[in-house]
């Protein structure tokens, strides 16, 4: 059996083309219009705005949207291609791994301080101290 070998960089590329080209799609027709006789056909503003049939300063403003919006989807499609972002981990201290912060009823010790007591965290609508913490 052949085995097939994927360039990683090339792979890369085709996937930001397919998103490229899935952002593209969410553009009305006008704005892949006026976008096309920019880039695509490279036609002037002045002859591209009277393929399209407006003014020079028509066809501007709808090629400078028409840019914006295309901007937007590629930044909307990158972020849902994207990981998710890892957790945040409580800091570990001489006696193992610190209670997470903010959690009502951890103990906690401040780092900085390793000479200070370990102190609790309320929990909420409880008054008083609450059970001591060890260490």
């Amino acid at each position: 059996m052949a085995e097939h070998v994927v360039d990683r960089d090339a792979a890369l590329a085709a996937l930001a083309s397919l998103a490229s080209l899935a952002s593209l799609a969410s553009l009305s027709e006008q704005d892949v219009e006026a976008m096309a006789l920019a880039t695509w056909h490279g036609l002037p503003p002045e002859q591209a705005a009277a393929v399209m049939g407006c003014s020079t300063r028509t066809y501007d403003v709808r090629l400078h949207r028409a840019r914006k919006r295309l901007a937007r989807a590629l930044r909307a499609e990158a972020r849902s291609a994207a990981p998710p972002a890892p957790r945040p981990v409580a800091p570990r201290t001489e006696s193992g791994p610190a209670a997470p912060f903010g959690r009502p009823g951890a103990c906690v010790r401040n780092p900085a301080r390793p000479g200070a007591r370990v102190r609790r965290i309320p929990e909420r609508g409880r008054r008083g101290p609450g059970p001591p913490c060890s260490g």
